[in-house]
């Protein structure tokens, strides 16, 4: 499979950045982006999280459509490495999201909720919501994931 010649940005505030590297031009678009993700062997298939949700753009970036979770802050976004059909989400308040049908509906994973502690966490010091900052899959044992809580700690 040859390798993409294109870099995906998200800037909170700012937007969504698909750079060619060949021709030097971008795509911009979804202001509100925290975090974005590319699918695996679907070429200008990505995946937004925002402050409203979920977004997803079919078409390299340049028009985006909400995909549900509008109750949650997006912070993180996981494509499963073998089955790109499955996505993960992390959210604030922080809770963890699956998707098995590229995005377009999800499930909660109701583990992290039940963790002892959680209610600790927080980001910065109380009265502020901590989140799911980071999801990393096992590469050889995908269904082995580790997610990061901003603030409290690795799950």
């Amino acid at each position: 499979m040859a390798r993409s010649r294109k870099l995906l940005v998200a800037m909170q505030g700012k937007g969504v950045f698909v750079v060619d590297l060949e021709t030097e031009k971008f795509v911009s678009g979804l202001y509100d982006c925290i975090v974005v993700a590319a699918s695996p062997g679907h070429e200008g298939y990505f995946l937004a999280g925002a402050e409203s949700g979920v977004y997803k753009s079919t078409d390299g970036g340049k028009t985006w459509q909400p995909k549900g979770l509008e109750e949650c802050k997006i912070f993180s976004l996981a494509f499963h490495p073998s089955d790109r059909m499955i996505v993960y989400a992390g959210a604030e308040p922080p809770l963890l999201f699956r998707s098995s049908d590229g995005g377009e509906t999800w499930t909660e994973l109701d583990g992290v909720r039940k963790l002892p502690g959680r209610k600790k966490w927080s980001y910065p010091p109380p009265p502020h919501i901590a989140h799911i900052k980071g999801i990393a899959i096992h590469p050889e044992e995908p269904e082995v994931m580790y997610c990061s809580i901003e603030e409290g700690g690795v799950i």
